[in-house]
């Protein structure tokens, strides 16, 4: 029979031909804090694996808790995260599938806040479990693992294990020994055979003590133990917890290169007992159990915002079929609104080019016909939804203005009494006034009167009129210049 420890790096392997290149968790974006207090996470899942997907998420350090989530639409799902600002969040996905009749996890590596050892166990995060009471080629209560956790910091990996007895004795008797292992390997090299591990053993001489190696099998099915670095080892309340450098790894020529090309490491824990012959002094090996293997994805995915800043809309571009526009957020955040009104009241939606918000997304739209104006409307969080008006003029129009824009940013809606300001852009030199009217089309106030030095100009504003605050409602703000007139509607609530 095959040694278990073949059969694991076997089964690995397997999963591995079809997660190299694979990550399941593809344009996770997120918004700002919504009115219910949660932000929206959201990906894209092309594999049909969402059903199965966790969100779990740490607010500043604290244990993992889990999200709920689902599908939102086709191929994308979405989680739910309480949030308040100033938090440190980080967050995180964890999908469990069944690959030839064995389970198989897909996670990204729960990251800690500091490296302490031991780790307190909710701040690692479950790879899976295991049943009671199987094994492979030999059955000793203490080697019947039941779950398994990992988690890891920018300079160290931990791991933790349990077992049916909550105790790892590691000598039996002078002749036979138990070891505990949570193997881990490099998906670029793990099919030469090759794995390492964290050991926690008795100290067999002229075999194995506790620590970091590397592993190799032999034609024969026999692994051959390289140590290559230390581990930390504790066994408490009932759990082993291990530990290792990170750079003891990664700095063994063996290894591969790192970060990796799918950017992941493969672990699973592994229990065996080793026996000595004490007529021929001879080893032999036998293996208990095996955890769930899990597929660990090495992306730190955080959030920590003091409060929301506004996403802006720029570099306006249009021709007779197509809009298009750069979408920016100071937090990262994706909107939660995007839509084009043209002036029949006809919406259209926006797509992204990429989903990387980190840095200006380009948005477009196919236009049914070129209009004289649209209106944009956009929002982080589905609170405060941002108005651009712009007209849209031709190189051949009378007027002769830049095919660009005429705009008006501000937030919508304002809060009553609470500064904000009002953005005009794509102005030219002749006269220009910003006045406020309310619904019946009274003019309740001049914002500005005059000429604008600039093509761009900012108006702070408080929401009054003379000294008077405006009561909560609906009201319009007119912009004209040069023949062009813009009318943007926006709320006031207090």
């Amino acid at each position: 029979m095959k040694t278990k420890l073949v059969l694991c790096l076997l089964l690995l392997g397997t999963a591995l031909l079809g997660a190299q290149g694979l990550n399941p968790y593809l344009n996770l974006i997120h918004s700002s804090r919504c009115a219910d207090g949660n932000l929206r996470l959201r990906w894209t899942d092309p594999t049909g694996l969402g059903l199965d997907t966790q969100c779990w998420y740490s607010p500043d350090g604290a244990v993992w808790q889990q999200a709920s989530s689902g599908i939102y639409s086709d191929q994308q799902m979405q989680a739910l995260i309480p949030y308040e600002f100033g938090q440190n969040l980080r967050y995180r996905l964890r999908t469990e599938l069944s690959l030839m009749n064995e389970n198989l996890v897909y996670m990204h590596t729960p990251y800690l806040n500091a490296d302490l050892f031991p780790p307190q166990l909710g701040q690692l995060g479950q790879i899976g479990t295991d049943a009671a009471g199987d094994s492979i080629t030999i059955y000793m209560p203490h080697l019947d693992l039941t779950e398994s956790w990992f988690g890891a910091t920018q300079t160290k990996l931990y791991s933790a294990l349990a077992n049916v007895t909550n105790s790892f004795p590691t000598l039996n008797s002078i002749f036979s020994y138990n070891v505990y292992l949570t193997t881990i390997s490099n998906p670029d090299t793990i099919m030469d055979s090759l794995s390492y591990a964290m050991v926690y053993s008795f100290y067999v001489t002229d075999l194995i003590q506790p620590g970091l190696y590397k592993l190799r099998m032999s034609d024969t099915g026999i692994p051959s133990f390289t140590r290559i670095g230390n581990v930390q080892s504790m066994v408490m309340d009932g759990k082993l917890f291990l530990s290792c450098n990170l750079a003891d790894l990664t700095n063994d020529p063996d290894f591969g290169a790192w970060p990796n090309s799918v950017n992941a490491l493969v672990a699973a824990s592994v229990t065996m007992n080793i026996s000595v012959n004490p007529s021929t002094q001879e080893f032999s090996f036998g293996i208990g159990d095996y955890s769930t293997p899990g597929i660990l994805f090495f992306e730190d995915h955080n959030y920590q915002v003091a409060q929301n800043t506004l996403p802006v809309c720029s570099d306006i571009w249009f021709d007779t079929t197509k809009f298009r526009f750069n979408y920016n957020d100071a937090e990262g955040d994706f909107p939660l609104v995007m839509e084009l009104e043209l002036p029949d009241s006809q919406i259209l939606e926006p797509m992204p080019q990429s989903y990387n918000y980190s840095q200006p997304v380009i948005y477009s739209v196919q236009l049914p016909y070129l209009p004289d104006s649209v209106t944009l409307r956009y929002s982080d969080n589905a609170i405060d939804v941002v108005e651009d008006f712009h007209i849209l003029v031709s190189a051949d129009d009378p007027v002769q203005v830049p095919a660009a824009k005429f705009s008006c940013r501000l937030p919508n809606p304002l809060r009553g009494g609470e500064p904000v300001t009002i953005s005009l852009s794509g102005l030219t030199k002749d006269a220009l006034s910003v006045r406020v009217y309310n619904l019946r089309g009274q003019k309740l106030g001049t914002l500005f009167e005059g000429n604008s030095a600039q093509t761009n100009l900012d108006l702070p504003w408080n929401g009054t009129m003379n000294g008077i605050g405006l009561d909560s409602g609906v009201y319009f703000l007119r912009i004209t210049q040069g023949g062009r007139t813009a009318n943007q509607r926006f709320v006031i609530t207090k």
